[in-house]
């Protein structure tokens, strides 16, 4: 009878902490859903880490929460002192977000690291997707406001005495937050180049982003479309120039061809700008040529120096020859009235399309 009320006893009790356990760590519930960590801080391992000591598996997974209620979640993790161990290696934050090497993702991709892409990353761009679509004025003169530096990273929520450890005694979980630092002194010490964000948001605010703890964030991809914007409006300048120059060298040519002329027919000859100048359709092109000369002729280049079109000039006096569009493709063209072999002036037009 002794022997039976022991046992009785023994059973009470091992039932009793079964119980205990079950409501705080693991338990089966009566529809058969299993609970871990349903009401104390557990988490699940996986693995045989028998290389290390203690073993406390390769893998684990726990539903994590900081403490002050901003960062909750499935997080992944490697426990110390598994090869490469280290905390939030994937987190799945309760409002859907995702992190990787961060239990904080702002974003529904937050990554501390390096990503790298053997394929092709694609941004949709389709026009059917769009609206109100404008081109973008003044790139140069913005871009020139910017200033490019040099820098290394600084990671919050990567720091040790910035995590918050309150409430947490399991030895592996410890030591793998401890183990981060290494982590961490490897992200910061690598050199980057870039913007500063609040001198970008300046300029242009609509390309930064602000996080949940109030970091910003540059939309560096969305910067290319306004470089080669800027690229554009540098190349029109620097035809501009060359054009100016050219010009310059054609005309000291002419008068000092017309100098050493005996004749004054040729200096009397005259060429006008074309008009409307810049030209989407058409534009007339008028000159006068003396009566008492020969052969003339309307030479059309393009800012390479290749002759692109040459018309006959028969009628002598005032005349004019009209430029279609789609004679030329789009650009900066330099056209010249040739009078008895002599260059007699050149100018600039502009065909946009």
């Amino acid at each position: 009878m002794k022997k039976v009320f022991l046992v009785g006893v023994f059973m009470c009790a091992l039932l009793l902490n079964q119980s205990i356990l079950n409501a705080q760590s693991f338990r089966v519930r009566s529809d058969g859903a299993i609970q871990i960590g349903y009401g104390a801080y557990k988490y699940l391992t996986f693995g045989n880490c028998n290389y290390a000591t203690p073993n406390n598996g390769e893998w684990a997974i726990e539903y994590w929460d900081d403490n002050n209620g901003t960062n909750k979640g499935l997080n992944f993790w490697k426990p110390y002192p598994s090869t490469n161990d280290g905390n939030y290696k994937l987190f799945l934050k309760n409002n859907g977000n995702i992190g990787v090497g961060t239990g904080s993702p702002s974003f529904k991709l937050t990554v501390h690291g390096t990503i790298a892409s053997y394929g092709t990353i694609v941004i949709s761009s389709d026009r059917r997707l769009k609206s109100e679509v404008r081109p973008l004025q003044s790139t140069m003169d913005k871009l020139s406001q910017l200033n490019g530096v040099a820098y290394r990273k600084y990671l919050p929520d990567l720091h040790i005495n910035e995590i918050d450890t309150q409430g947490i005694t399991d030895e592996a979980k410890l030591n793998t937050i401890r183990d981060d630092q290494s982590n961490r002194e490897e992200l910061e010490q690598n050199e980057n180049y870039g913007f500063i964000a609040q001198e970008l948001r300046e300029v242009f605010p609509e390309l930064v982003r602000e996080d949940n703890d109030g970091y910003l964030g540059i939309d560096y991809i969305s910067l290319i479309p306004v470089m080669v914007e800027a690229m554009k409006e540098l190349r029109e300048e620097i035809d501009i120039l060359k054009s100016a120059n050219w010009e310059l060298e054609i005309r000291e040519k002419s008068t000092l061809e017309n100098n050493n002329s005996t004749g004054n027919t040729i200096q009397e000859a005259t060429l006008y700008q074309n008009a409307p100048n810049p030209f989407s359709s058409e534009t007339e092109i008028k000159y006068y040529v003396p009566n008492n000369t020969g052969q003339a002729s309307l030479l059309i280049f393009d800012m390479q120096g290749g002759l692109k079109k040459q018309m006959q000039v028969s009628a002598k006096g005032n005349g004019s020859v009209t430029i279609n569009a789609s004679e030329l493709p789009a650009g900066m063209y330099i056209y010249s009235l040739i009078v008895d072999g002599r260059e007699i002036d050149s100018k600039r037009m502009i065909l946009t399309k």
